[in-house]
């Protein structure tokens, strides 16, 4: 299961049997009051998958899986997967996105307050690569004028570096 969006997320259900003995799955999605949601079956499955889009305002799903098999008949009810879609606690009113580019920018400033004036040049360089490891993780937008911008601040960051590397050796 992963969220889409704000509202809506996927939960996805993917079966293999390698030696093709299954002679039936079934698989239904209930709410959490046990009510019946969606509902999926096939007959002799070698692979089968199911994605289905849901509701994810502050939802929860118990997601039900049987199988009829020769040798493990255990599966027959077996198996149940609960999966909850949780809201903020506090909605700002800004899109997802900008939530994340908030807390890597706060995130990245008080990286740059923990170095002192000697220190500035390992500070700069510092600021730099977690702003890429946010851009990496995605909690940076990554548009080619972010890209830009973080390319001219990693050599203004490293150049920086070197000088003052400089004027401390002289």
């Amino acid at each position: 299961s992963e969220r889409i969006n704000v509202t809506h997320g996927w939960i996805n259900f993917t079966y293999t049997d390698s030696a093709n003995e299954t002679t039936a799955i079934w698989y239904w999605i209930n709410n959490s009051t046990d009510a019946n949601l969606y509902s999926f079956n096939t007959s002799y499955p070698t692979s089968w998958s199911v994605n289905q889009i849901v509701s994810a305002n502050n939802t929860t799903y118990i997601a039900h899986f049987s199988a009829e098999h020769p040798r493990f008949e255990s599966l027959v009810g077996s198996v149940r997967h609960t999966i909850s879609f949780h809201g903020l606690r506090i909605s700002f009113g800004w899109g997802e996105q900008w939530m994340y580019d908030t807390v890597a920018v706060c995130a990245i400033i008080f990286i740059g307050l923990l170095f002192s004036a000697t220190s500035v040049n390992v500070g700069a360089v510092m600021c730099v690569l977690s702003a890429w490891m946010f851009m990496w993780m995605g909690w940076l937008s990554g548009s080619t004028v972010n890209y830009g911008m973080m390319v001219l601040a990693t050599i203004v960051a490293v150049g920086f570096a070197m000088r003052k590397g400089e004027v401390l050796k002289a």
